[in-house]
């Protein structure tokens, strides 16, 4: 699977992903800092957005463009996480 193939497989799964997210800000979101919680909301946000795009044939360049920018604010998230679990280890 290629990069484009990808970002249509996000894109395809919009609304599954909204819901997720939705789910997992309501469960989680009060420990995490505003940076952490600003990139998952504009994440809701494309994929909410982005969901409406998606019919029934190919998925549109606006789609895909959509699920390449959910991927890397998700990806940032993810990182800002990471580096702040790390930064409270204790060694």
């Amino acid at each position: 699977m290629n990069w484009h193939e990808a970002c249509d497989h996000i894109a395809g799964n919009f609304g599954k992903i909204e819901h997720q997210l939705n789910d997992y800000l309501a469960m989680h979101g009060a420990v995490f800092n505003d940076e952490i919680v600003d990139l998952l909301v504009e994440s809701l946000a494309i994929a909410g957005e982005g969901q409406f795009d998606i019919s029934s044939g190919p998925v549109p360049d606006t789609a895909n463009t959509g699920a390449n920018a959910l991927y890397e604010k998700m990806y940032l998230a993810e990182s800002k996480l990471l580096e702040r679990l790390h930064g409270q280890v204790r060694t």
